[in-house]
Parts: structure tokens; sequence; C-alpha cells
């Protein structure tokens, strides 16, 4: 790397959630992306290691080595879990294991997108190193959890230039736990519909009935909670259906619900994101049912559900609560509480002037939560950041003997 002046030959390693091998694939196959914003984030990541060679680490994908044009792509799949081991040792061994790959390579810069202890075991590892970081993630941090507090404490030190976080609260939340407010850019993507593009929605002529999931299907999510409450709903005389579209670890058992055969719960599994949008379109209601432990950012379905201006039943997540006001696009229920949300949906189905309301109101809602910097700006700002900085080294060398401390 170079000392002073412009940073030239560039080798920039990536360690993130999700497969990105994957999405390279569906993408050259001509498939859809099954979520919002996942063509742009692999076009613009393209552009920002053009000509650099590179390493993408795919966490949580399947074992996989697989050489591209000035790249290497691979995944490395979490190792089983025993009982023997906590939880938190297993993760160090397999940010080991990532390290060792990342020692390989060897990056002279890092771009991380992802947190928890692999995030502090990374961070750790680059400020030792003097490998330059700058990260970009998407996940609400908490101030009783050990591993968010380190994470923006190993993030202070000079070596990290930028952390990112998707939009406002998350971004904040880092703050809250100790990253130098300096440091905090909220990030978003760019949409591909806005309430301009739909008119609002008056109450269903025929009532209220279709209810729309999608996102990951896990008892973390609230899927379960909400099949519950539409079966809630449906023997207490409503015909309400659901369709719930995602893959994830309570899809199996979903399944064999007694509602599939009955006909009025559909599980398709993972749907592209264009059809699940049309989808929102022709649903009464979009359901985001997240319990208070998951970790939520501000899931991308909010938005989309918003600008087709069909009005939103949100838990009361924290971060939900933080972003929207009752009854604007939007009602809360008690995360984790079927009946609560029962209850709400069925205000909503008897009262039907009060869902013309909401939606009428989405536009609002939608606006309130748009964030000026778009995800590629934000690699911009972190590459700007890489190439003109001089004396990183030194700088670097400097704080070595904090960073150990810490």
């Amino acid at each position: 790397m170079a000392l002073s002046g412009e940073v030239t030959q560039m080798r920039i390693a990536c360690v993130q959630y999700g497969n990105y091998t994957e999405a390279r694939r569906l993408f050259a196959a001509g498939l859809p992306e099954t979520y919002s914003g996942q063509r742009y984030t692999v076009d613009h990541f393209s552009r920002f290691v053009a000509g650099s060679k590179h390493l993408v680490i795919s966490l949580h994908a399947e074992d996989h080595r697989q050489p591209i044009e000035n790249g290497l792509l691979l995944g490395m799949s979490r190792p089983q879990r025993t009982r023997l081991v906590p939880e938190r040792i297993q993760m160090r061994r397999w940010a080991r294991q990532v390290i060792h790959e990342l020692e390989r390579f060897g990056p002279t810069h890092l771009l991380l997108r992802c947190n928890d202890v692999m995030g502090c075991e990374l961070i750790r590892w680059a400020n030792r190193r003097c490998v330059p970081v700058g990260i970009a993630i998407a996940v609400r941090f908490q101030t009783d959890s050990s591993a968010c507090l380190q994470f923006c404490r190993l993030a202070n030190h000079p070596n990290v230039t930028l952390v990112g976080n998707h939009n406002r609260v998350a971004t904040q939340s880092m703050v809250d736990c100790g990253l130098d407010k300096s440091k905090a850019v909220a990030w978003d993507l760019p949409p591909t519909i806005t309430p301009d593009d739909f008119p609002a929605k008056p109450a269903p002529a025929g009532g209220i009935r279709r209810f729309l999931f999608a996102g990951v299907v896990s008892q973390a999510k609230g899927a379960t909670d909400l099949v519950a409450a539409i079966d809630l709903l449906r023997r207490e005389g409503h015909e309400v259906e659901l369709d719930l579209c995602g893959e994830g670890t309570e899809l199996a058992e979903i399944r064999q619900h007694p509602g599939i055969g009955q006909g009025w719960l559909r599980c398709p599994g993972l749907v592209g994101n264009a059809q699940v949008v049309k989808m929102m379109r022709a649903a009464d209601l979009v359901v985001v049912p997240s319990r208070h432990e998951f970790p939520e950012g501000l899931p991308f379905v909010i938005q989309e559900s918003l600008a087709v201006r069909t009005p939103l039943l949100l838990s009361d997540h924290p971060v939900f609560t933080s972003y929207f006001r009752e009854p604007h696009g939007v009602r809360f229920f008690r995360g984790g509480n079927a009946q609560s949300l029962a209850k709400m949906a069925e205000s909503l189905i008897v009262e039907p002037e009060r869902y013309a309301q909401m939606s009428r109101c989405t536009e609002a809602a939608w606006q309130s939560v748009r964030c000026p910097l778009m995800w590629h700006e934000l690699l911009d700002q972190i590459k700007r950041r890489w190439t003109i900085d001089q004396g990183r080294r030194t700088s670097c060398t400097e704080q070595r003997e904090l960073t150990l401390v810490s």
C-alpha cells in the first residue's frame, strides 16, 4: 500500500452476510432479484472493486471457492453448532477461519458488511495489520450487547474510515453504543417505486381479506405469530387469507398447517421482488410482525408497502415505533402477541374508514423515512477516503498499542 499520495494497486477484501456468488449467478441467468436493491448493490459493488484484485467471502453460504476475473469468491458456511462449546467461542473460531483466508489473500483494504462477534474479530485483525476498513451494514445495535459495544469501540480506531448503517435509527443506535458520531453515516437504497406511482386505496369493496408477509420465515420475524393471528380471525368468522412469502426455519412447519389444505394460507417460498411488489399492491394489509429480539434496521418491505399505498400492521418493535406514528399509514400491535395482532386487524375490518385514512397517509409516512445518502455514495466516500488518506500506516502504528489494550 502506498504511504503517501494516491493509493494504487488496491487489493480489496469484502466479508458479508448473504450469498454474493449466488446473486451473481442468478443475474447472469437472467433471473429476478429476490429482495429490493439486490441487483443495485451487486452492480455497484462490482464498480467499487473494478480494476482491483478482490476477494468476497460470503458468510452462511455453502462452502465454495470460485475464481473470477480479477478476483476470488468464497462461501464459508458456519461450523456446525455444538452445545459443548459456547456460542461466542464458536463464532471466534469461525472468524479465525475467515481471517486465515484474508491473510492468504493479503488485502490492502477491507470492506466489512457484517457485525456481531465476527465483525469485532475482523476489525481487531485489520487494526492490528493496519488494513484500512470501511463498514456498510444494516442492523440495529443494542446498548446491552457486549458485542455491539465492542464493535463500536473497535470502529473508533483511526484505521476505520466510515461506518455506514441503514437509515437513521440504526445509525443512531451505533452512536448510542459509543461510536464516534463523526464516523456514523446513514444510507438508503434508491427507490424503484414511489407513492407518486400509485393512487391511495379506498376501503376494500369486499372487506379486508388479503394479508401479506414478505421476509424471513422465522419466529423472531413473527411469521408464526401472524399465522396464528389469521387463524384466530377466521375462527371468529372473518374470511381472511394470508400469503407468506420467503424462506426460513419455520417454513416447513407452517406448510403443515391445516390452512394450506383449506386454501386460505399460501406459502410460495422465495418470490422475485417485482412480483412481491405486485402482491403488496393487491393485498389489503401488509404485516411486519417482528419480535423485539430481532435486530431490525428498517425492512425494505415497509418502504415498498408505503410506496404502493397499502397500509401496514407493524409490531411495536422499538425501531418501528421510532420511525412511525399511528394512524399515518401504519397501526401497531404488541410484538410476539398473536391476539394483539388479530385484534388490531379486526378493528380495521369492522371500521373500514380507518383503512382509507391510513392509505391516504402512506405518502407522508414514506417521505418521512427516506434518507438522502444512497448506498453507492457511501461506497464512493469510503473509497475516496482510502485513496486520499496519506500516512495511514504511520497513524495506524501509533494507535496499535491502544487497540491491543482495548
